[in-house]
């Protein structure tokens, strides 16, 4: 039992890493501009 809890722990934080990578999360309020977090939020677009 202890070793299939610890395999769908590890398949579990898998998934979990894969998800963040396939579907971020809403990470605007982490991305500034040179004028600070309120101006990068207003423009709706992120430029590469």
């Amino acid at each position: 039992v202890a070793s299939q809890r610890e395999s769908l722990a590890r398949a579990t934080a898998a998934l979990d890493r894969a998800i963040d990578v396939l579907m971020p999360r809403d990470r605007a309020a982490s991305v500034y501009s040179t004028a600070g977090a309120e101006r990068a939020m207003r423009g709706g677009v992120i430029q590469a």
